[in-house]
């Protein structure tokens, strides 16, 4: 089987591949150019397959799709970290005149925390940064209303509590 068949009976894989790694935590665009990541790593996977050592095409694949989406994601990081840092000097968006009551506060400052996380983060990834820490939310709730475990929780909110931490640290200093 050459190496261009070997590629294309594999597309979908690789997508497969993809999502069940990333595609959770990701937007959308960001996950397209992983799948053309994780292609190209296909590719050069499918080159260099040799039948003959005994070892699947997937078993051998798998380290290569990963490595091209991992030097992806090296590679536009640089590009994430010139976004605008969060700045929590700024005027909150005022609203209508209504009465002012502790609820109508912390939903404002909540509304404009979420719009300056979204701006340098994935949706979801913000949404749950705010259950934690505006809800008070138990790291298990959080799993529960995302389909995902606490570990998983956990694990994703650790750079997001040291990005915020250091974006504090720098605003304030």
């Amino acid at each position: 089987m050459d190496a261009d068949q070997l590629a294309v009976e594999h597309l979908a894989w690789v997508r497969n591949v993809v999502w069940r790694r990333w595609g959770r935590v990701v937007r959308h665009h960001d996950l397209e150019d992983m799948y053309q990541a994780g292609t190209v790593g296909l590719l050069e996977a499918a080159r260099r397959f040799d039948q003959s050592r005994g070892v699947g095409f997937k078993t051998f694949a798998t380290p290569r799709v990963f490595g091209a989406v991992v030097d992806h994601l090296r590679k536009i990081q640089g590009r994430r970290r010139q976004r605008p840092a969060l700045s929590y000097c700024d005027e909150l968006p005022e609203t209508a005149a209504q009465p002012w009551s502790v609820e109508s506060e912390v939903a404002r400052v909540r509304a404009a925390t979420m719009a300056r996380l979204r701006r340098v983060m994935p949706t979801r990834l913000a949404r749950m940064a705010l259950m934690r820490s505006f809800d008070g939310m138990k790291l298990q709730e959080i799993g529960d209303v995302f389909g995902t475990s606490d570990s998983y929780v956990s694990k994703l909110l650790e750079p997001v509590r040291e990005y915020v931490v250091s974006a504090i640290e720098s605003e304030c200093a």
